[in-house]
């Protein structure tokens, strides 16, 4: 583990021309904490979170001589706040906890159990297992006022990412800690670009935990606590692990009956603390198994959201109809992706990948903030599908997913120096070291899983969890841990998902996947249907090429077409080739060769990242 230690301030700059982004309304509802050591920063705090703050939106505020805290949220957001004479706690997310999700009208806070288990997760941090009394996304923050104690605790998987840092001002060392990375950077000044994280985003997409964007800016690792002592040191331990199993002493089947019986438990619960339930529906798998599961549920309605209507419209709208759920599509305009970035990034945070926040203008049309529960199924595919690894095709279109080799390997960026390629190679390695100490023979593929802020697609729910109360049936704690156990080739290809849901895949038989596959059938039986379907794309792309149309023959917008459409606005000459983004990643970057050298997902994240370097307001002197 790192911890920090003093920073040097990187001076601001502005780009000359940079091109405007229509701007999305999507500051209305946050869910986002900033704590300082210091308390005289309680104004500076109150204000960060103040900016976009509409009446609607809540801010907490505290400080003592124990420091300066503040939190804003919605009256309905998924979190928990108590505060009294000895203790200050807040609790992002909606576990369930006492057997109520938290952010349900029908949970009573129980605040002596609450501080009963900070004081115990403080006597023996390794020992407590958090987990066992908190189970879905969660992340703590805690302070015991008497001595400045802090504590901080994070879920499973890290499915909700908070940063802390230590810093020095006016000759004082301080610590910060917060939700959202762009607050922390303003409150510390902490906002020079860490060159081998950047580094990482070139290669991987995504830097390695519990490194960030920004140096010396720490995330909280998955499963773990950290302790902050009165005299300011700093531990961190982790209570759990997902350990490799020596053997496999349990067929698939029996792995399939549990998981069904762990996702109808979630669900049941749901039903009993919501009256009005949501489900985000598509023409994949996993959204239909949750409709399906729900299927007879009074109050449930389903949504959908696209560029226009599609074939994946069309699906998702034949799900509802045989589920017996009212079905609602919104449409977007088609470069809503770009249009996202400055609100992806001022909502929850430049390190969060704009192109995965689909909703991030349609909620509030969809009215999903006046639903008291939205459901997913997102974290199957990485958890449970096999998208922990890289795959492909077996050939193109057959619909048999094998194990991509190639990925595997350390990636190259000719823009690279070699000394800063190796450095994010060896910092990788590092990491992948560790987790072979729990998993000897698998620790790959738990690269982006033991943290799920190393997959980019957590992007996703980083932004909806600030929008409104979204709940993922997938990241309860029990599949948390029957996923750590399930062999990799169980996933691929959907053999465990296809047997733990085939009677709901059955009733859904006359719908087929967005491939052309049906969902109850296994891979090989499905190889005509899902190559059938991709002749036809095939055939349709042509026609609307010599039309000399610019549709999307895609159920969503890939990450080239995005890519062109910014080459088309300037964007990349306007932001990655300026000198204030020049300046703030070094010299071991070719800038110049950095856009023809990178990949198009890679290319877009550090797109967000030199726009946010450039549109950003310089930060206040400590």
């Amino acid at each position: 583990m790192v911890y920090p230690d003093d920073a040097t301030k990187a001076d601001a700059t502005s780009a000359a021309h940079i091109p405007p982004i229509p701007p999305v309304r999507c500051m209305r509802f946050m869910n986002d904490f900033l704590y300082s050591s210091n308390p005289g920063d309680m104004e500076s705090l109150e204000l960060l979170l103040q900016t976009h703050c509409p009446p609607e939106c809540r801010l907490t505020s505290s400080s003592g001589s124990w420091g300066a805290f503040a939190s804003i949220h919605r009256p309905a957001a998924p979190r928990l706040f108590m505060e009294n004479e000895q203790h200050l706690f807040l609790l992002i997310g909606n576990p369930s906890f006492q057997g109520r999700f938290v952010a349900s009208p029908r949970f009573i806070p129980d605040e002596s159990a609450i501080f009963s288990l900070l004081d115990a997760s403080r006597r023996d941090p390794k020992a407590f297992r958090w987990h066992d009394h908190f189970n879905g996304q969660f992340a703590i923050v805690a302070i015991q006022k008497s001595n400045a104690a802090i504590l901080m605790a994070s879920d499973m998987l890290q499915f909700i990412t908070t940063y802390y840092t230590t810093y020095s001002c006016r000759s004082e060392t301080r610590f910060a800690c917060g939700s959202q990375i762009n607050h922390l950077a303003d409150l510390t000044g902490r906002h020079a670009l860490d060159e081998v994280s950047i580094a990482e985003c070139m290669l991987y997409k995504t830097p390695t935990s519990p490194y960030t964007f920004l140096k010396d800016v720490y995330t909280i690792p998955p499963a773990a606590v950290l302790l902050r002592d009165p005299d300011g040191s700093i531990v961190v331990s982790r209570y759990w692990g997902p350990e490799e199993p020596e053997t496999i002493d349990f067929t698939i089947e029996e792995c399939a009956g549990e998981l069904r019986r762990f996702a109808e438990s979630n669900l049941e619960q749901v039903a009993r603390d919501y009256d009005s339930i949501a489900i985000l529906l598509s023409g994949g798998s996993d959204s239909r198994a949750v409709a399906g599961m729900l299927q007879g549920t009074p109050n449930v309605e389903a949504f959908t959201f696209s560029e226009s209507e599609n074939r994946e419209t069309g699906l998702a709208r034949n799900i509802a109809r045989i589920a017996d759920l009212p079905f609602r599509l919104f449409s977007q305009n088609d470069d809503f992706y770009l249009d996202h970035m400055d609100g992806c990034t001022e909502l929850a945070g430049f390190d969060q990948f704009f192109i995965h926040s689909h909703l991030l203008k349609a909620w509030e049309a969809m009215g999903l903030h006046e639903k008291s529960v939205v459901l997913g199924g997102f974290f199957a595919d990485v958890l449970l599908k096999g998208n922990q690894l890289p795959h492909k095709p077996l050939f193109r279109g057959c619909g048999v997913d094998v194990l991509d080799t190639k990925q595997l390997d350390p990636q190259t960026n000719a823009a690279l120096s070699p000394s800063l390629q190796e450095a994010a190679h060896t910092r990788r390695q590092v990491y992948l070291d560790r987790l072979k100490t729990f998993r000897p023979t698998t620790s790959k593929g738990f690269e982006v899983v033991f943290p799920l802020s190393m997959d980019d697609p957590l992007s996703y729910t980083a932004v909806n969890r600030r929008l409104f109360n979204a709940h993922e049936v997938f990241a309860d704690n029990r599949i948390v841990e029957l996923a750590c156990k399930v062999p990799y080739a169980w996933k691929l290809n959907d053999h465990l998902f296809r047997r733990a849901f085939q009677d709901i895949f059955r009733r859904f038989r006359s719908v087929p996947h967005t491939t052309g596959k049906r969902c109850q059938l296994g891979p090989y039986v499905n190889m005509p249907f899902c190559l059938a379907t991709t002749m036809r794309r095939k055939i349709r792309l042509q026609l609307i090429k010599r039309l000399g149309s610019q549709q999307n023959t895609d159920p969503w917008r890939q990450s080239p077409s995005i890519v062109q459409e910014a080459r088309r606005r300037g964007l990349f000459d306007a932001h990655i080739r300026s000198e204030a983004f020049r300046e703030a990643v070094g010299d071991d970057i070719d800038v110049d060769r950095l856009v023809d050298a990178t990949k198009p997902k890679s290319l877009l994240f550090l797109l967000q990242i030199a726009r946010y370097v450039n549109t950003r307001e310089p930060p206040a002197s400590c």
